[in-house]
């Protein structure tokens, strides 16, 4: 992957150190701290400023685990359609050069 971006459109859901994709899901199991969308990828769009990899913001990761259960979810269901506008933006990049 050295150099390459990666989309994850569906995400994908950490356990036990195995990854099962599961539609619609951006968690990653951590013990016990809230589930998180991060798949460690923290690289960030210069224009959206989204991260590469879950599509949070700076400030969406920093408050992630002050968010209730409510606002997670809206915020889950937010970022599956920020991944695909920053796939669907590197795609045509990518036809343009």
């Amino acid at each position: 992957m050295s150099g390459e971006l990666v989309f994850l459109i569906g995400g994908l859901q950490h356990e036990g150190g195995q990854k099962n994709a599961k539609r619609g899901t951006f968690m990653k199991r951590t013990g016990k701290r809230a589930s998180s969308p991060c798949i460690d990828v923290c690289r960030h769009d210069p224009k959206t400023r989204w991260c590469l990899g879950c599509g949070r913001t700076a400030n969406e990761i920093d408050e992630w685990s002050k968010l209730t259960p409510f606002r997670r979810r809206r915020l889950q269901q937010e970022l599956a359609h920020r991944l695909i506008k920053l796939k669907n933006a590197h795609d045509n990049d990518k036809v343009a050069e």
